[in-house]
């Protein structure tokens, strides 16, 4: 096993392991992934954002991707907290390197 691996947790409790999250702004709304940041950061201590930006296209609903695979149960909890879907990454947007989750922000939160 590699030593990298995140241990299970028992009865499928949430680990604790750091998820790292890059956030895009699909909107027009300046400021809007800022201000999501910190909202994340209050509601889930284990959420470290390490970039942000702007989407290349427009989107209607806040998407949350789960870039690695591996982090479904966290891609889950932070659509439920950011009234979003889980979903695939949509054509046209690149995919974030060094991150578990990609946020692509829309306009209707």
């Amino acid at each position: 096993a590699s030593s990298s691996a995140e241990p299970a947790s028992p009865r499928g409790e949430p680990t604790s392991s750091i998820v790292r999250v890059v956030i895009i702004n699909g909107t027009k709304t300046v400021g809007f992934a800022t201000t999501t940041e910190k909202a994340l950061a209050a509601a889930d201590k284990n959420v470290t954002v390490v970039s942000k930006g702007n989407a290349t296209a427009s989107y209607d609903k806040t998407l949350v991707v789960d870039l690695t695979g591996k982090s479904n149960q966290a891609a889950a909890q932070i659509a439920g907290i950011l009234k979003g879907e889980v979903g695939k990454l949509p054509t046209g947007e690149v995919k974030p390197k060094d991150a578990d989750i990609l946020i692509i922000l829309g306009s209707s939160l």
